[in-house]
């Protein structure tokens, strides 16, 4: 029995020594608060994030995303609508509920070099170039205020899009046994961006200049690694 043990103890640990991670997918949920001029919009927020890594023994590329979204938006596009209470009348002549949200996204490659403290835990530095982009997204509970009405909305929404580049800094742990893998990061993005719509209705007279937005964050990941033997045809999940 104890021989019968022992072999298939060593052909397992014989199998996984011969495994090598191929890529990485990574699902993620954080917090962030914006900076520089972003900061005078929006407050703090959440965000998720899902990559797609494809990695060797010291480093990793691949396309990565994260979505932002907020409930605290600090500029009142909608002012010239409020009475002197501060309300917003809806087409039904009652009182509209009419709530303003931050969404936004980053899309672009992550690198990241990889340092190995041992092979359970790793500290990865990362610089991700992309396309940043932010926006005020409205809720109207009764779908009753008209000047925000389908395409309408466009004409408030700030709209604002640029080129940017996020640096980050992460710990890594990898379990021996794969099962437990999660990663730990904080970042900082900066963009320059610039009002992506032809007028603001709110404002038709202001000439928007470029801004410099930011954003610090903190986010929390779970690795689901594929590995791959020699055999290029077999992967493992």
């Amino acid at each position: 029995m104890l021989t019968w043990i022992s072999l298939i103890s060593g052909s397992t640990w014989a199998q996984a020594d011969s495994v090598t991670p191929r890529a990485i997918v990574s699902l993620g949920y954080g917090f962030g608060s914006p900076i520089d001029q972003l900061k005078n919009r929006y407050g703090s927020f959440g965000m998720l994030h899902v990559a797609t890594i494809y990695r060797s023994r010291k480093w990793e590329i691949g396309p990565s995303i994260n979505y932002f979204f907020g409930s605290t938006v600090k500029e009142d596009v909608l002012s010239i609508y409020r009475t002197k209470e501060g309300d917003l009348i809806g087409s039904d002549h009652q009182l509209a509920q009419v709530d303003l949200r931050m969404r936004g996204i980053f899309m672009g490659i992550t690198l990241k070099k990889l340092f190995k403290i041992n092979p359970s835990n790793i500290i990865c530095l990362g610089l991700q170039p992309g396309w940043f982009a932010h926006w005020i997204r409205f809720q109207d509970q009764g779908n009753t205020f008209e000047p925000i009405l389908g395409s309408n909305r466009y004409g408030y929404d700030r709209m604002s899009a640029g080129l940017g580049l996020t640096q980050s800094l992460a710990y890594r742990y990898a379990s021996p046994n794969r099962l437990i893998n999660f990663e730990i990061e904080i970042g900082l993005t900066e963009a320059c961006t610039s009002l992506r719509r032809n007028l603001q209705l709110d404002l038709p007279l202001k000439t928007f200049k470029s801004s410099s937005d930011g954003l610090f964050f903190i986010t929390a990941k779970w690795l689901i690694p594929i590995f791959s033997r020699k055999n290029p045809d077999e992967i493992y999940y």
